[in-house]
C-alpha cells in the first residue's frame, strides 16, 4: 500500500461504511465460531489496527504488519503487542494462537504465492483454530483502486475454496458479500479502469446519507448471512477451522 495510504486508512477506518460494515461482519462470524472467552489471537496485516481496536477485548491480541508505517499508526491506537514481520514466514512457533484473521492480505502483489500465508495461519493455530479471511473478489474489477492498494489478484469463491482446502483447512463459512451494492458500483469501478487516478477509494467516507445508505445495505446483508449464502459480491469472507 502507498505510504499516503496509510495515512488515509488510518483517519477514517473507524467511520468509513465499508470498513464498519467488515469489522462487523468478523464480529458476526466471531460470535458464531469462537467459543473461548480469552483466545489469543493473531491479526495477519493488521494495518493501521481497525481490527486490533475492536478486538482488544476479546483475549490476548497480537498485531503483524511488514510495514513500519502502519505499526506506527497502531500503536497510536491499541495496546496489543505488535510484531513487524511478513505473512508469508509468521515469526511464531507452531500451534501458539487460537484465532488468526486474515483480512485483506492475499490479494497483495507482495504475497505472489497465495497459499503461503494461509499454511502459515495453519502452522501458528492449535488445533480447532480458527481463521477468518476476507479477500476482494473478481478480477475483471481490477481498477486504479487496485493500483493505490497494491493488488496482484482479486478472487473467486472457487479460488478461496481451494486454497483453504489445500491448506488443510475445514470451511465453516465462505460467501461473497457486499452483493447488493455491487449493481450501483460496478460503473464506477468499470470507469476507474481507465482513469488517470491511482488512488484507493477511501476518500468517500463521513457520516453522510449516502454513506448511512450504504452502511443499512450491508447491515441487511449480515442479516441474511446468518441464514444464507450470496452468490456474487465485491468481497468473499470465510471462516476455516484447523484439523
Amino acid at each position: 500500500m502507498d505510504a499516503r495510504e496509510y495515512e488515509i486508512l488510518h483517519a477514517v477506518e473507524d467511520r468509513h461504511w465499508w470498513y464498519r460494515g467488515l469489522h462487523r461482519l468478523l464480529g458476526n462470524q466471531w460470535r458464531r465460531y469462537v467459543s473461548s472467552r480469552a483466545p489469543a489471537v493473531l491479526d495477519v496485516g493488521c494495518g493501521t489496527g481497525g481490527v486490533l481496536y475492536q478486538l482488544h477485548h476479546a483475549g490476548s491480541t497480537v498485531g503483524l504488519d511488514i510495514a513500519p508505517e502502519a505499526l506506527r499508526y497502531c500503536r497510536r491506537r491499541t495496546p496489543a503487542t505488535l510484531t513487524q514481520g511478513s505473512a508469508v514466514a509468521l515469526p511464531f512457533a507452531g500451534e501458539t494462537f487460537d484465532v488468526t484473521v486474515l483480512l485483506d492480505v492475499l490479494y497483495h502483489r507482495g504475497v505472489p504465492d497465495k497459499q503461503a500465508p494461509l499454511r502459515e495461519c495453519h502452522r501458528v493455530l492449535r488445533r480447532g483454530g480458527v481463521l477468518f479471511l476476507n479477500v476482494p473478489a473478481y478480477q475483471w474489477l481490477y481498477s486504479s483502486h487496485d493500483v493505490g492498494i497494491h493488488t496482484d489478484h482479486r478472487f473467486t469463491r472457487r479460488e478461496v475454496k481451494r486454497l483453504l482446502l489445500a491448506a488443510d483447512f475445514d470451511i465453516r463459512f465462505l460467501s461473497y458479500w457486499n452483493c447488493l451494492l455491487l449493481p450501483g458500483i460496478l460503473p464506477v469501478r468499470m470507469a476507474r479502469k481507465w482513469s488517470s487516478h491511482r488512488g484507493s477509494d477511501l476518500r468517500n467516507t463521513g457520516d453522510t446519507p449516502v454513506s448511512k445508505v450504504l452502511g443499512t445495505v450491508l447491515r441487511a446483508e449480515r442479516w441474511w448471512l446468518r441464514h444464507g449464502r450470496f452468490p456474487f459480491g465485491l468481497s468473499i469472507f470465510a471462516v476455516a477451522r484447523k484439523r
